[in-house]
């Protein structure tokens, strides 16, 4: 939680830069936010569908390399 928003399953990669999931209204897992997906809308962070970004968080080990095109 974070300014009035909630990120569910982060994970961090090359410093404060996470993989998280659509931004939530304070504690919700169902009432978005911002819903926006596929647009500049962050300083680096990736949004990812709720499903996705658990999955990235259940099996993606820690210090897994991560390349940006």
């Amino acid at each position: 939680e974070d300014e009035g928003y909630t990120c569910w399953w982060w994970v961090s990669w090359n410093g404060p830069y996470l993989f998280h999931s659509q931004v939530y209204n304070i504690g919700s897992m169902t009432s978005l936010q911002d819903a926006s997906m596929g647009v500049n809308v962050s300083h680096g962070c990736v949004r990812l569908y709720i499903d996705n970004a658990k999955w990235l968080y259940d099996n993606i080990p820690s210090g897994t390399k991560v390349f940006v095109y």
